[in-house]
């Protein structure tokens, strides 16, 4: 089992054919994955569990991402974020970094996306990365 299939992400996106897209990649790179398309479908499985990782769209219907950020700091003051927007808002990248939360522009490269969940996930330099390419201890 890898550390990737042991860490679980909540992807909340109200566009489909981005939260398929990003599903797709996470699964494929070992990611246990849940979603929701709207704001109050993420707050129940935000209610319901703890992920270790938040990647949500930032237009969420009347609500945005920034507000389900916000509002699961009270019950997972740990978990890592990311806002993902199409558009360039130094405002809300700002106020999504008050929040401690990372804020990316997509569309973005694959291995670009995949590195930044890394960054969030293991902000201390750790990363399944390193995890696999250490050579092993010799007696």
């Amino acid at each position: 089992m890898t550390e990737q299939s042991q860490r679980s992400i909540l992807v909340v996106e109200s566009d489909p054919f981005d939260l398929s897209d990003m599903v797709r990649l996470l699964e494929r790179a070992g990611y246990r994955v849940a979603t929701a398309a709207a704001f109050a479908e993420a707050k129940h499985l935000l209610a319901s569990g703890s992920p270790d990782l938040l990647i949500t769209g930032l237009r969420l219907g009347p609500y945005n991402g920034l507000h389900l950020v916000l509002r699961s700091r009270t019950d997972h003051p740990t978990m890592a974020a990311i806002v993902v927007s199409r558009f360039a808002d130094p405002v809300l990248e700002a106020e999504a970094h008050r929040q401690h939360a990372d804020y990316l522009l997509r569309p973005m490269p694959d291995d670009d996306f995949l590195g930044a969940i890394d960054r969030s996930l293991y902000p201390h330099g750790h990363s399944t990365a390193d995890l696999h390419s250490s050579a092993p201890i010799q007696p």
